[in-house]
């Protein structure tokens, strides 16, 4: 088999729930070559498995290599929030802030994840990266304005839904 087959094997039996043989489908291929898609895949197999000191260690790797990686951090930001690394969660977050594309799903999802870290200030400079007429930013805008207790600007984007 080829890189790209074993690597499809991988994935299709990860996305299937066939966690054991996608495990040993990404170790194989982690074994014969430097491939930053099966370190990933692997990572977030972990993750979904609460594997979280084996995820963290490949996201590590898979985001050294991919430095702006919006899939990668997203994951790693989320696997660092389920294993009670909350201050880990929110530098990545910061961090990857100026590289987000301006698209609403993207944003929403980090803006979102900020906001379950109790980092509302944060949550609004992502949010406010986008117009914030899609339904679920002005939900994110208003939860982010009642948890710093700006009762104005949180009634103002209710009153938007």
């Amino acid at each position: 088999m080829t890189i790209n087959q074993d690597l499809k094997k991988a994935e299709s039996a990860h996305q299937q729930g066939n966690f054991k043989v996608a495990e040993q489908a990404y170790i194989k291929i982690l074994d014969q070559y430097k491939n930053n898609d099966a370190t990933y895949g692997l990572a977030t197999l972990y993750s979904q498995n609460k594997q979280y000191e084996r995820a963290i260690e490949l996201f590590t790797i898979a985001l050294a290599a991919e430095p702006f990686a919006i899939d990668i951090t997203l994951n790693f930001s989320m696997c660092l929030r389920a294993a009670n690394q909350a201050k880990q969660a929110i530098k990545l977050i910061s961090d990857i802030k100026p590289h987000l594309s301006n698209n609403v799903y993207i944003l929403n999802s980090f803006a979102h994840l900020a906001l379950s870290l109790k980092q509302p200030t944060l949550a609004l400079e992502i949010a406010s990266k986008q117009q914030a007429d899609n339904s679920q930013t002005l939900f994110i805008v208003a939860q982010a304005h009642m948890q710093i207790e700006n009762w104005s600007l949180a009634i103002v984007a209710w009153q938007k839904l």
